[in-house]
């Protein structure tokens, strides 16, 4: 059968490259040893690519890429947490960005934990992993939001403790269902870089604890959605916490419930007042007078929760 001109051009070249070897390596030994070296170096940079940059270009597009973020889903979220969906976003973003989406990623998913414990939004965090599917699962203890603090224009998010969480509203856009603390002469912690340390009690305010604990004792109070803030401002100077309502009086409540004092009545008597006054003129805005001083079972406090002593409006 004949050969075709590429087959005989084919043939050619291959004669050609063959003398060129024989040449400069030979035909023995030489040249079969450089044949070796040769198909043995091409197959070391094939395993170098294999198994170090593409594992690395990899490592790199699953954890700078935001569209490749893995779904993170938190076991069990408290209910407050579920109807916040803005905040829900921000913590799984913060921790599938820490994770990667690479499977089998140790580093990541310890990367993962360390943000998930620093971010001030858990208690504990006793696991976090990934399944098959790359979905990053979450289990641990979330801090509960209780209050939020006035400072420098912003209300700072706080939890019943009084730790620092990062969530901020401009000032008064926090919602009628967060106590507000203002006044208090003390900055949120701070780490030492100068950022906000998150999950930090509030570096031990004595104004802000006293607060804290007035509003944990009146915050299922029917008459507390007529308070509009907690005024600390003159707990360290005057040992008194003010009530502050939307349109009508301002109450002084005194000392902190858990600090008692011969001078002051109980905790317990002070509510008992107000809730006289609640009962009997309905929200603290119809009441007329500037002020009510509920520190001591006085006779003018007495006629005000009796009725006897007050035009309302």
């Amino acid at each position: 059968m004949a050969r075709s001109a590429r087959d005989t051009k084919k043939t050619t070249n291959d004669d050609r490259l063959d003398r060129l070897f024989d040449r400069l390596l030979g035909t023995g030994r030489l040249r079969a040893s450089m044949t070796f070296l040769a198909w043995t170096g091409l197959a070391v940079g094939l395993v170098l690519v294999l198994t170090v940059l593409v594992p690395r270009l990899e490592e790199r597009r699953a954890r700078n890429t935001e569209g490749n973020l893995p779904p993170v889903v938190i076991e069990q979220a408290p209910a407050w947490l579920v109807t916040t969906p803005e905040l829900v976003q921000e913590i799984e973003q913060m921790i599938g960005q820490a994770a990667g989406s690479r499977a089998n990623d140790l580093e990541g998913l310890r990367s993962a934990h360390s943000v998930a414990v620093e971010s001030g939004w858990f208690e504990t965090v006793e696991r976090l992993d990934r399944d098959a599917d790359g979905m990053i699962h979450v289990r641990g203890t979330m801090v509960t939001p209780f209050a939020v603090v006035r400072w420098d224009r912003n209300d700072h998010l706080v939890d019943e403790a009084g730790r620092l969480l990062d969530w901020t509203y401009p000032s008064g856009t926090a919602g009628a269902q967060l106590p507000l603390l203002v006044g208090t002469r003390t900055a949120p912690p701070t780490s030492q870089d100068g950022q906000l340390d998150y999950g930090a009690p509030w570096n031990h305010a004595e104004d802000v604890a006293a607060g804290l604990e007035l509003a944990r004792m009146i915050r299922e109070k029917p008459w507390m959605q007529g308070i509009e803030s907690i005024d600390i401002s003159a707990y360290s100077s005057q040992r008194c916490l003010w009530l502050q309502s939307e349109r009508g009086p301002r109450i002084c409540w005194g000392l902190a419930p858990n600090v008692r004092s011969a001078a002051e009545i109980t905790p317990a008597e002070k509510l008992k007042l107000i809730d006289s006054i609640h009962g009997l003129y309905g929200p603290l805005d119809r009441i007329s007078v500037p002020e009510i001083d509920v520190r001591h079972d006085v006779a003018t406090v007495r006629a005000l929760a009796d009725g006897s002593s007050l035009s309302s409006h």
